[in-house]
């Protein structure tokens, strides 16, 4: 790792390779840590809940050629990723945890980088140490689930975001590229992408464009393959299924579910995908795709 160059406030010092060297090597070993830990001591280690238990089997059927029908339900990027590597190494979830871990160390040092070129060194280095440390991320590491593997996407844009003088279109591109996946990583961080351009606006309106082609490249397979199931959806479907939860009459802030639903009906993705599908059927007066 190279030295940053000095930041805008010329009273802080840039920061250094030490640091972020530093910052890694911290956020790894508590991370390799919490996953010792928890495969001596956690009931739930080996096992899968909810979600992650969906994410898995759907990798397995991927890294077996199972054909996948229909739209996407769950953000398609873990599964697909996961499948890659079941492909290698076969049905070892353990192998895609310590590849978070790194994926948790890099998202350290790159809020690190990114806090000290906009804040300074001091400030950099309190938030990949916060990074680093914070309790939820380090226990997002023993799940298969999507943030880990969000986050490392969308800080891995911020770190290549252009600066004066360098890398102008090609980084807009890569940036759009790299938002573009982490969208779908977590369906959920679309809404982002408008902001991110107008954040980009001050580099050119080249670099504005560049940027919406590469998110555009990024989302476009999963837009690809919903079409060919028939059905106009960006990513996923399942966007208005965590509105409505977050946001129907009843809600209150936690896990609430609308009248008329039962815990039974979302404790399985594809049952949840089925009840949520049922109402929106009922309410549109048509099958969905």
């Amino acid at each position: 790792m190279r030295d940053e160059p000095e930041p805008n406030n010329p009273s802080e010092t840039p920061i250094r390779a030490t640091d972020l060297w530093a910052v890694g090597l911290v956020a790894l070993l508590v991370r390799a840590a919490s996953l010792l830990i928890a495969r001596a001591r956690s009931p739930y280690w080996g096992g899968f809940v909810v979600d992650d238990r969906a994410y898995h089997e759907w990798a397995l059927r991927l890294a077996r050629g199972e054909d996948e029908g229909g739209v996407f339900f769950l953000s398609p990027l873990l599964s697909h990723v996961l499948a890659g590597v079941y492909a290698v190494v076969g049905e070892r979830p353990v192998v895609w945890l310590g590849i978070q871990a790194v994926l948790g160390a890099f998202t350290a040092v790159a809020v690190a980088v990114v806090g000290a070129r906009v804040f300074g060194r001091r400030a950099g280095l309190v938030g990949g140490g916060l990074v680093a440390l914070h309790g939820p991320l380090v226990f997002a590491t023993e799940s298969v689930l999507t943030e880990t593997l969000h986050l490392a996407l969308v800080w891995g844009a911020l770190l290549a975001w252009p600066r004066e003088g360098a890398g102008g279109l090609p980084r807009a591109v890569g940036v759009g590229l790299l938002a573009g996946l982490a969208v779908l990583a977590r369906n959920y961080f679309v809404l982002a992408l408008p902001l991110w351009a107008v954040a980009m606006w001050p580099r050119g309106r080249a670099a504005v464009l560049a940027f919406v082609a590469g998110a555009a490249l990024g989302i476009a397979p999963a837009t690809v393959h919903n079409l060919a199931a028939g059905e106009a959806v960006l990513v996923t479907s399942s966007g208005g299924v965590n509105l409505w939860l977050g946001n129907h009459p009843g809600a209150n802030g936690r896990l609430h579910l609308p009248p008329g639903m039962t815990v039974e009906a979302i404790q399985d993705p594809a049952r949840m995908a089925r009840t949520f599908a049922d109402a929106a059927e009922a309410e549109v007066g048509r099958e969905l795709g």
